[in-house]
């Protein structure tokens, strides 16, 4: 009887199979990654047209006038985050996971809004001005998109440009329901300009989603929002420096 050999493979062809993999694999991993991450930052994108939407909405619905940062209630006569410009949208949406930007590590961490999660916050920002002593300070119109609790509240005739303006911004590790880019360093006694920096989200490749007042949506790097123009305030205010820090240090941050 003619006995039959299956030859097997060599030691040196199973390393070479072995090495041929890692290099694939090493080069498909990122291109995975990075597929996973744009459709994260589409659905992202997703969200804050949807919030755009609301908030102009909002604004027709009450004389042409954009939410303030927060509100009033009877528990909180000055205004608080449980009740802010998150919450007075959200019948107009009428979806709270719009509100969490899946790529944003923050996104499970409860906002001052508990009913929230870390992951937008308004525009908001005092102006050019030291900010003023308590009450008053809670009327202050501001010079972003969003205005202090007891302001009347900034209206569309207000804003010249609203393809030019930041409306909201994603970021994480800050659980406030505004952003200020810019509040001169000492104005502000409860919330000191550092307390913002490396707030930014920037995991979309480097780059963050900002949603503008006319409610389209563009992906910007942090020097982006003041170079060529300044992107955050809705009058001729420079950014100060500390606001520059902030947005500097962004940059160099982003991936």
């Amino acid at each position: 009887m003619q006995r039959t050999y299956c030859k097997g493979f060599t030691l040196i062809e199973l390393l070479v199979v072995i090495a041929i993999i890692a290099i694939l694999a090493a080069i498909l991993f990122p291109v995975f990654a990075k597929a996973r991450e744009a459709a994260r930052k589409t659905q992202c994108v997703s969200n804050l047209r949807q919030m755009g939407t609301a908030l102009l909405m909002y604004a027709q619905d009450y004389d042409e006038t954009y939410p303030n940062r927060r509100f009033a209630s009877a528990a909180s006569p000055k205004g608080d985050d449980v009740y802010s410009w998150r919450t007075v949208i959200q019948p107009y949406v009428k979806n709270r996971q719009l509100f969490t930007c899946p790529s944003n590590p923050s996104n499970q961490t409860a906002s001052t809004d508990p009913s929230f999660k870390i992951s937008y916050a308004g525009n908001f920002n005092y102006g050019d001005q030291p900010r003023p002593g308590s009450p008053q300070v809670f009327s202050v119109l501001g010079n972003g998109l969003f205005g202090n609790s007891l302001s009347p509240g900034v209206s569309m005739a207000a804003v010249p440009a609203p393809s030019q303006l930041i409306s909201v911004v994603e970021i994480y590790r800050v659980p406030y329901v505004t952003f200020m880019i810019d509040i001169r360093g000492t104005t502000d006694s409860l919330v000191p300009q550092p307390y913002y920096e490396k707030s930014l989200f920037t995991g979309h490749n480097g780059t963050s989603n900002y949603l503008f007042a006319d409610g389209h949506v563009k992906a910007l790097r942090p020097g982006q929002t003041y170079q060529p123009a300044n992107l955050w305030f809705r009058d001729e205010t420079p950014i100060g420096p500390n606001g520059l820090a902030i947005l500097q240090q962004a940059e160099a941050d982003a991936r």
